[in-house]
């Protein structure tokens, strides 16, 4: 948003120009929602959109004031900046080898902790209570694992958790 009012607030651009500054924010917002919406992974559209806006200011220098200039510029690196630790979220999550123990242990840990506790507590519990915990143990585990599959990517918008993303579209 402050680049958009720093374009529009600009006395010596033209109209022609600040719609062009319009269209060039409003793609770049678009393309940054897509990517996280989607999962896409990568950068280059992204900077794309950003090298434009910089081509913009330094095919207009003469319609921006050297003031704005340098606050225009100062936003789009502040907007590279916060974009990329946003992008590589899509590419960050939990490691694949991590999830694979986590899944793993998930599933062999409650076929070894039946025995050992059938072992060491057989005469005091009854045999449908080691069921029972086997069963609630496996559904807790099971549990914890998808939940941490939902909760790993917050921009997704399948759950109740997510960020609602659109809810920063910019209006402009």
């Amino acid at each position: 948003m402050a680049l958009h009012y720093s374009f529009q607030v600009s006395e010596d651009l033209p109209t022609e120009g600040k719609q062009e500054a319009r269209s060039l924010l409003k793609g770049m917002t678009d393309q940054l929602f897509k990517q996280l919406e989607n999962r896409i992974q990568g950068y280059q559209s992204f900077q794309k959109f950003l090298d434009d806006i910089f081509i913009f200011i330094e095919k207009n220098k003469e319609g921006i004031s050297k003031r704005n200039q340098l606050r225009m510029i100062r936003y789009v690196k502040d907007v590279t900046e916060s974009s990329t630790y946003l992008l590589s979220l899509v590419n960050h999550r939990t490691m694949a080898g991590l999830r694979f123990y986590g899944i793993f242990f998930t599933m062999i840990f409650p076929i070894i902790q039946a025995p050992i506790m059938l072992y060491r507590l057989e005469s005091l519990i009854p045999v449908w209570c080691f069921y029972l915990l086997m069963a609630i143990t496996s559904l807790i585990l099971i549990t914890i694992s998808n939940f941490q599959s939902m909760i790993e990517y917050p921009f997704d918008q399948r759950g109740m958790d997510n960020i609602q993303i659109r809810d920063f579209k910019l209006d402009i």
